[in-house]
């Protein structure tokens, strides 16, 4: 048997897909992994359990024996992450009410690219509460609570459909997942105050907006987040100094 072998590694590569190999090369002790990454790229050096691999032997059918001193104590977690670690972005919505917030109605957008553009069986259908509503309105008119799409891009667009919001204080929770290595931006669009509210991709980020006696203020069609490609911000040399040294 040479000195490689090769593991099967589910974390290689964008949760979409389905991983790939890990070639594990041992000479005089030293173990390097190419490509490294996944599962790999916090030192593990080793078959983890359950862990698929491959050798080769260089003399024909061989037979590999493990004993118990080829056994470590600890591990490393190299199955897939779980199915709802997708990129996600989800919006819930909060009423305040005696320095009180109370969370009412939610929805989530979820991104993968074996999901389809198009509402199918896997988005689901906006049930509508006896209170605060919120839904997505996709293009096609359906209003969904879960809307599963194909990637995430540059201009597009969540449009939002709210109903029966009282007059009160409001609080809008945005709160993304895996979705900052996409070098995107997101807005939230306030088209009654004409205002735009740069969102994180990061972490959590709460918007809060009121609903008074007005119309415009409670238009179901009032707020919606656009993505754009991240801006690259110019630089200007504001001073630039030369120092003579020598004859230079």
């Amino acid at each position: 048997m040479d000195s490689t072998y090769y593991l099967w590694d589910p974390k290689l590569g964008p949760n979409s897909e389905y991983g790939g190999f890990q070639t594990v090369s041992v000479v005089n002790g030293n173990v390097t992994v190419t490509p490294g990454g996944g599962s790999y790229s916090a030192g593990n050096k080793n078959v983890e359990s359950g862990q698929g691999f491959f050798v080769r032997t260089t003399t024909g059918i061989g037979s590999i024996t493990f004993k118990e001193s080829n056994k470590v104590d600890g591990s490393y977690l190299v199955t897939r992450p779980p199915l709802n670690s997708n990129r996600s972005f989800r919006a819930n919505i909060h009423r305040l009410q005696n320095n009180e917030s109370s969370l009412v109605d939610g929805v989530m957008n979820i991104y993968d690219s074996v999901f389809s553009d198009n509402v199918d069986a896997v988005d689901a259908i906006k049930f509508k509460n006896s209170m605060e509503n919120i839904a997505i309105n996709q293009k096609s008119g359906s209003l969904l609570a879960i809307d599963r799409t194909a990637k995430l891009e540059n201009n597009d667009t969540i449009f939002y459909k709210l109903n029966q919001l009282r007059v009160s204080n409001y609080q809008f929770e945005f709160i993304p997942e895996y979705l900052n290595d996409l070098g995107l931006e997101a807005y939230l669009e306030d088209s009654y105050l004409n205002t735009r509210t740069p969102l994180s991709l990061n972490s959590s980020t709460i918007v809060g907006f009121n609903i008074i006696n007005d119309s415009g203020s409670y238009n179901p069609d009032r707020f919606r987040v656009v993505f754009k490609a991240m801006r690259i911000v110019p630089v200007t040399f504001v001073n630039i100094k030369a120092i003579r040294e020598e004859s230079n």
